[in-house]
């Protein structure tokens, strides 16, 4: 079975958040448009979809992060909403549901001081009144961490509250067995036990693994292009180029013909930055911190940029001695690559805590040339840079544009795709506004009209 655990309709809040760029969208019509069409996407190709993470896991409160196996800042913490606000959440979820979404996986998060993974009452609601008739999966191994004393305790939870299927990758079988002398017990009954099995058969039934459990009939059926295949790339291309944010229009987005251009900051060089976490490991460092590229067949911006220079439109300069003689500076500043609460932060600033080694350097370097500067932010979220704009004449957001990034941020840069992208998540200028309803650009905005 082709079973993937996406769409992620997360819808973060709080960009200090390390999942933040798992996220949609902060605004839930966004998000659910883009889940819903996602969501029918896959279905259209015979694969299982799993919205996650059931429900309201972007919306943990600062400083409430789940202190279990490891401290976190954010990252499994307590939702706390309001009646309308959870009915904003599960709106999305029934959207989901109505397109057909074969599984869904429940949060690592609370809801208002409950686990979700011991919600009975929201997990019910997912299933009799929303009417999700498939399985409902378990995050990895997140039941730990359900208020019971005990591993015994905590099985019996969540299957009780309506997990069908737990992702146990460890302790399988001690589960397993605990399920089973739980049901001789009388702690689990036979209708919870009918009702996880009909519905994890309902799900392999439905996707025709018992008429064919190699999947050479789907294989046969599939329309959309291989991974890695030419056709493949070209759109990952196309949707990083249309996803850039004009954050700061100071007449040089695009490199104006016979300019000489200074390509510079650690984000110029680092692919790994571009890609970010959960790439070929959970959690990847830098190309810059561990000291070679680590993915392989993927462009630096500094790559793609003289690849496009060489036409002889523009050229490219690296070479600090020549730094005078350009027209502009191309800052290239980001992220280290993270995963889930690896990513939590306090500072959020483009020079603090998660910060490419080297970007407060190059941004200071930029800064005393006095050329006119373009910088490009390779970042999981809206990072904070409000103390150096004063030195920047334009400001790109490029999120994390992944392996095909560089070659389509070449492609805005020389006007080869104009700049469509929109902020999905409203962009402060410290952490003191996020939860206040201010901020420095909005959800929607463009430097662009």
């Amino acid at each position: 079975m082709i079973w993937n655990f996406a769409p992620c309709v997360a819808s973060a809040q709080d960009p200090r958040w390390g999942r933040t760029y798992e996220s949609y969208s902060s605004d839930l019509e966004r998000t659910k448009s883009l889940a819903v069409a996602y969501t029918e996407g896959l279905i259209s190709q015979g694969i299982v979809t799993c919205p996650k993470h059931f429900f309201a896991d972007g919306d943990a409160t600062y400083g409430t992060g789940e202190n279990s196996d490891v401290p976190r800042l954010i990252d499994r913490g307590d939702s706390r909403l309001t009646d309308e606000e959870i009915k904003e959440r599960l709106d999305v979820y029934q959207a989901l549901i109505n397109s057909g979404c074969q599984t869904i996986m429940i949060s690592h998060t609370s809801l208002n001081g409950v686990k979700m993974h011991e919600n009975k009452k929201y997990i019910d609601m997912l299933k009799n009144e929303m009417g999700f008739e498939g399985m409902v999966v378990s995050d990895w191994n997140s039941l730990h961490n359900c208020s019971g004393k005990t591993y015994r305790e905590n099985v019996i939870l969540c299957v009780n509250a309506g997990c069908d299927m737990l992702m146990e990758p460890d302790d399988f079988r001690e589960a397993r067995d605990i399920i089973v002398d739980a049901y001789n017990k009388g702690e689990i009954s036979e209708e919870r036990i009918n009702d996880a099995v009909t519905r994890i058969l309902k799900v392999k039934m439905d996707a025709n693994l018992f008429d064919d459990p190699y999947m050479e009939q789907l294989e046969q059926q599939a329309i959309l292009p291989t991974t890695n295949s030419d056709e493949s790339k070209a759109l990952a291309r196309e949707a990083a180029a249309k996803s850039f944010v004009p954050l700061v229009d100071g007449g040089n987005l695009t490199i104006k013909e016979g300019s000489r251009v200074f390509v510079m900051g650690p984000a110029a060089t680092d692919s790994m930055a571009l890609c970010g976490g959960w790439t070929y490991i959970w959690d990847p460092e830098s190309d810059t911190k561990a000291g070679k590229k680590q993915v392989l067949g993927t462009k630096t911006i500094l790559k793609a940029l003289e690849e496009a220079s060489a036409d002889g439109s523009f050229t490219v300069v690296t070479d600090e001695k020549e730094m005078d003689s350009c027209d502009l500076i191309i800052l290239c500043v980001g992220e280290e690559p993270y995963s889930e609460w690896q990513g939590d932060t306090a500072d959020l600033s483009i020079t603090g805590q998660m910060a490419l080694p080297g970007n407060k350097e190059a941004i200071e370097k930029a800064a005393k040339s006095k050329i006119p500067t373009l910088t490009l932010i390779v970042a999981g979220r809206n990072v904070i840079i409000d103390e150096y704009l004063k030195n920047w004449n334009s400001v790109v957001m490029c999120y994390l544009p992944g392996s095909e990034g560089a070659n389509a941020i070449s492609d805005v840069l020389t006007g080869k795709t104009s700049y469509q992208g929109t902020l999905p998540m409203p962009y402060y200028s410290s952490v003191k506004q996020i939860g206040t309803g201010k901020c420095w650009r909005d959800v929607g905005y463009s430097a662009i009209k």
